[in-house]
């Protein structure tokens, strides 16, 4: 899947264009589609000219800004976790701490709902470029 950020929608498979705009992914493509790099204004493989509007480039604040959420968050899960499972151990009121945990887990769910729609996208973007590099 690929997420355009020209007109902020989302392709599945491995597209070369938007569905919705008609925008190419960070190359340019001639008729032929061969794959040429964003700043050229030639294809360099057969010498065209027509070639494809690249949806523009993700600002590296963007990217860093996603990374850094992403980290922040699963350190709180994961301490969050630590913490519900140490007083469970601790004590005999197992109970009353399962109800803690599942408000909490509510409420989380609830935040993360409560994202833009294209916060949310750009984050399963990321998880799932993460996950395609770990497989190759």
């Amino acid at each position: 899947m690929k997420y355009c950020y020209a007109c902020g929608t989302v392709t599945s498979g491995k597209p070369l264009f938007c569905n919705s705009c008609g925008r190419s992914y960070d190359v340019k493509l001639c008729p032929r589609r061969h794959v040429s790099p964003r700043f050229v204004e030639v294809c360099s493989q057969c010498g065209s000219r027509e070639l494809s509007t690249p949806q523009p480039k993700v600002p590296f604040l963007w990217k860093a800004l996603a990374f850094v959420l992403r980290v922040l968050l699963s350190i709180l899960f994961a301490l969050v976790i630590l913490a519900v499972v140490l007083e469970i151990l601790r004590t005999t009121a197992g109970q009353a701490l399962f109800l803690l945990l599942v408000l909490v887990i509510a409420t989380l769910c609830a935040l993360w709902f409560m994202l833009p729609t294209w916060l949310r996208v750009v984050i399963h973007w990321l998880l799932r470029r993460r996950e395609r590099r770990d497989e190759e």
